[in-house]
């Protein structure tokens, strides 16, 4: 799946609390810690180093995947092109950002229901589609050698 924003979007999930798959230092990062997940975001690696900073910490997956997908579409609505989330985040402050994904749920609601849309597009794969038909009709040459020699 692939979505159009500002400028490119890094996301990293870690499943232990020591953070061992680097989530802080990416765009939107989620940590696995004992009471559910912590969302952090507006991280960043190479010229600019730059640790996330927590959003909001939630009890379920579902959760998890909404306020990502209720922060892609805010950032993608509301940031300048070429703008990294750190970047957008200095502009709007993190505490706008919260409001409408953490504190407006029906705001946060809206937003997943815009970036849903946002990825009708993808629902369609020709090239998955095109590879599943060429499997069908795929026959091994061991498998021909056969035919041939009956």
């Amino acid at each position: 799946m692939g979505s159009w924003t500002p400028h490119k979007l890094k996301l990293g999930v870690s499943g232990c609390p020591r953070n061992c798959a680097e989530a802080t230092c990416k765009d939107i990062g989620v940590v696995c810690v004992d009471s559910g997940y912590q969302i952090s975001i507006g991280g960043a690696a190479g010229m600019d180093v730059r640790e996330t900073e927590l959003l909001v910490q939630v009890a379920t997956e579902a959760e998890v995947i909404d306020v990502i997908k209720a922060v892609t579409q805010l950032y993608r609505e509301n940031a300048r092109y070429l703008d990294r989330i750190y970047k957008w985040m200095n502009k709007v402050g993190l505490d706008w950002i919260k409001e409408r994904v953490v504190d407006d749920l029906a705001e946060r609601t809206a937003l997943v229901a815009r970036f849903e849309v946002s990825q009708d597009i993808y629902r369609h794969d020709p090239w998955a589609e095109h590879a599943a038909k060429q499997a069908q009709s795929y026959r091994p040459v061991a498998d021909l050698a056969l035919e041939a020699a009956e």
